[in-house]
């Protein structure tokens, strides 16, 4: 979704600040931190720290742990009895 801003931001920006040039500064300083944090930051450096993190991403002090409910999005499953195949001897 802040691709999406971050594409759409420009033109608007440009458009609606024609004749005020301070203004018109600020419109592209801000699209410029907006596409920065859409393209650069949200598509390639928090998916790549995650990565280099692991498991670590998912960590939560022990008694924060205690104190959060434990939801499941599915039902447990049961599991089921292995079927040991019958030789024929």
């Amino acid at each position: 979704m802040m691709d999406r801003w971050a594409r759409w931001a420009e033109p608007v920006f440009r458009q609606g600040f024609l004749g005020q040039r301070d203004i018109a500064e600020l419109g592209v300083g801000l699209t410029a931190a907006v596409a920065l944090d859409a393209f650069v930051l949200r598509t390639m450096l928090v998916p790549a720290v995650m990565h280099l993190c692991g498991w670590a991403n998912w960590w939560r002090p022990r008694w924060l742990d205690r104190r959060l409910p434990h939801l499941a999005i599915e039902p447990p499953t049961e599991e089921q009895p292995v079927r040991v195949p019958e030789s024929d001897s």
